[in-house]
């Protein structure tokens, strides 16, 4: 595999010692790199950001700055989470890559970041987005689902978002295409604090960077 270091050193910026229910641990954030969101939705993946920060988590993500994914890592490098990006070259541009990151990688394809996502994080938080979002995060609830991955996955499922994605996961089940208690995969928390009580019940007992 291809791929690029373009920062390696961690920021010091904020040098208090850090402490909470997740350190230690390495949570990815997906969400979408629109603008053009609800204001809402930007300020919620902040405080989304922000609370990861001060539970002594650390954030991998996709590498933009821009959107719900610059949003939430800017508020947890803030609060000295040391935060990687990972992107592929060809977005390095369009999403407006941060460079001021803990660790930038470069990859070739989209299937190499979101490899490298997966394997760093010891769980994962699903901000809103659109297509990126929605496919990042059924590779791995279906990876979850069979068994190849067991990390806990958590949907900020802010005002309802998620909400017609769950529904149609039930109509799955209705017909038969799902597993008995598919709801196992997964859990919706719509604020800040739940998405932290959440990771810190699912993750106790286990040691940071556990491969699912």
């Amino acid at each position: 595999m291809s791929k690029q270091s373009l920062a390696s050193q961690s920021r010091e910026s904020n040098s208090r010692p850090r402490k909470g229910p997740l350190l230690g641990y390495t949570i990815c954030v997906y969400g979408g790199a629109s603008q053009r969101g609800p204001v809402a939705h930007r300020e919620q993946a902040s405080a989304v950001g922000r609370a990861l920060g001060l539970a002594g988590a650390d954030f991998v993500f996709g590498g933009g700055k821009v959107g719900l994914m610059g949003a939430s890592s800017l508020a947890a490098q803030q609060e000295g989470a040391a935060v990687t990006g990972v992107i592929t070259r060809f977005l390095l541009d369009m999403e407006a890559a941060n460079r001021d990151l803990a660790e930038l990688i470069v990859v070739e394809t989209m299937h190499q970041r979101k490899n490298i996502m997966m394997q760093r994080a010891d769980a994962f938080v699903i901000l809103p987005g659109g297509f990126g979002t929605l496919e990042e995060v059924m590779e791995v609830v279906t990876l979850k689902q069979l068994g190849q991955l067991d990390k806990p996955i958590v949907f900020a499922d802010f005002g309802g978002f998620w909400q017609p994605l769950i529904a149609l996961f039930d109509h799955f089940e209705s017909q038969d295409y799902l597993h008995n208690r598919f709801e196992d995969l997964y859990s919706l928390a719509t604020n800040p604090e739940a998405i932290i009580a959440d990771l810190s019940k699912a993750l106790a007992g286990r040691g940071p960077l556990a491969q699912g």
